[in-house]
């Protein structure tokens, strides 16, 4: 910007100087033309007398002009001075005001380029607060995202976590009611529909009731198809057929109210805990049933082993008798071979006694039996084990039974 103003500075003056050539010249050329016209007179006048004076007049009036027109030029030429040095006047006053203007512009330049970095600077610290935030509702995000999935793969193992601990299914069956009480309350108090207005016309409300109808009868659709793998789903469909209804009415300025969908959700979680509940109290009901069949089908098979237990000792006793019989009234030759027989029937009576004993033992304490300890994946889950006891002799037939039952992996 300097170079320029510098350029426009040389401009001038050259302008300047050029005028005042261009006066001088056109003075000098207005010379020429009056000593021309002079001498043209001069031959006017050839008849002259007396030359010499006439010549010293001619020429002193020459002189004059020329004087004149010289004195002339000087004023002239100091107004052109004047001019060039007003003009020099004015333009260095232009170059200063210039400089000034160029200082004042680079300091409000300097000044801008500050602001703007400030204001860059305040927003790249705004932004990397709005980042550090953002990284962290993505980590809460996230970290709720893997609760949900683990919540849900949980739920698919079978590892439903429950919302309420009630001692027993009447707990339940009483809670179940008071949700449901709870809901019909909202209906009495109108309070189920929101965005009703006294100037709501009957046709809205009749058109809000349809959409309560409709949802009530989707929510027990779901509700009564709830299982500990679907649970997470199902609530997730219950509220999607609740946003369904309320786009649906979103014309009728009216919605079904967030509080009835809670007791919804509410209701669907202890209806399934309670039919849980119920199933596990039938499970172990078969348990108790399955337990005293064992009892019952461990007595009769001790009976029965103690009665054959008894009847092969009578047998070997019979044996014994009757070999120390035909020792006694043999001859001392064929004593050895006797008694020999007579050994092994000791022994073998001393073992029908011992199995008689335990026999008799097993008959009389129907409690006695097998500990098991078992899993199944499929059945219980990861880490889960059942413990139980069986009566009968051979415990893996036990182990078997509940294999085919449970339709799973293998126990």
């Amino acid at each position: 910007m300097t170079t320029n103003v510098w350029i426009l500075v040389f401009a001038g003056l050259s302008v300047s100087l050029g005028v005042c050539l261009y006066i001088a010249m056109s003075k000098n050329a207005a010379l020429q033309v009056a000593l021309q016209t002079t001498r043209q007179e001069l031959k006017n006048y050839s008849p002259i007398i007396d030359v010499d004076l006439e010549v010293s007049g001619r020429r002193q009036k020459v002189e004059a002009e020329i004087a004149a027109a010289m004195q002339q030029i000087g004023a002239e030429r100091q107004e052109l001075d004047a001019e060039i040095n007003r003009k020099r006047q004015e333009m260095e006053s232009q170059i200063s005001t210039a400089n000034r203007q160029l200082v004042s512009a680079r300091q409000d330049f300097e000044a801008e380029v500050n602001r703007k970095r400030q204001n860059v600077e305040s927003e790249i610290m705004t932004l990397n607060g709005q980042l550090v935030s953002a990284r962290q509702e993505l980590a809460a995000t996230e970290a709720l995202l893997k609760d949900y999935e683990l919540k849900l793969d949980m739920e698919e193992m079978g590892f439903y976590q429950p919302k309420f601990e009630f001692e027993d299914s009447l707990k339940y069956a009483e809670a179940l009611d008071l949700t449901r009480e709870a809901q019909k309350e909202l209906v009495k108090q109108k309070l189920v529909m929101e965005g009703v207005v006294p100037n709501t016309t009957t046709a809205m409300k009749r058109l809000g009731v349809l959409g309560v109808d409709a949802f009530n009868g989707e929510a027990s659709t779901i509700i009564s198809a709830v299982t500990y793998r679907n649970f997470e789903a199902s609530k997730e469909k219950l509220r999607a057929e609740f946003d369904k209804t309320n786009r649906l009415l979103e014309a009728t300025g009216m919605r079904i109210s967030q509080k009835y969908l809670e007791l919804k959700v509410k209701e669907m979680a202890i209806a399934y805990e309670y039919k849980e509940v119920q199933a596990k109290a039938k499970e172990e009901q078969a348990e108790i049933k399955e337990m005293m069949r064992e009892e019952e089908d461990a007595r009769e098979e001790a009976e029965g082993l103690r009665e054959k237990a008894m009847e092969e000792e009578r047998r070997y006793q019979q044996a014994l008798a009757t070999a120390r019989e035909e020792l006694a009234s043999h001859a001392v030759d064929d004593r050895q071979e006797y008694e020999k027989k007579i050994q092994e029937l000791e022994t073998q009576l001393q073992n029908a006694t011992a199995e008689r004993e335990r026999a008799t033992s097993m008959a009389q304490i129907t409690k006695k039996g097998h500990v098991y300890i078992i899993s199944n994946l499929g059945s219980f889950g990861e880490g889960v084990f059942k413990i139980g006891l069986t009566r009968r002799t051979e415990p893996d037939e036990r182990i078997r039974e509940l294999g085919d039952a449970s339709g799973s992996l293998r126990i």
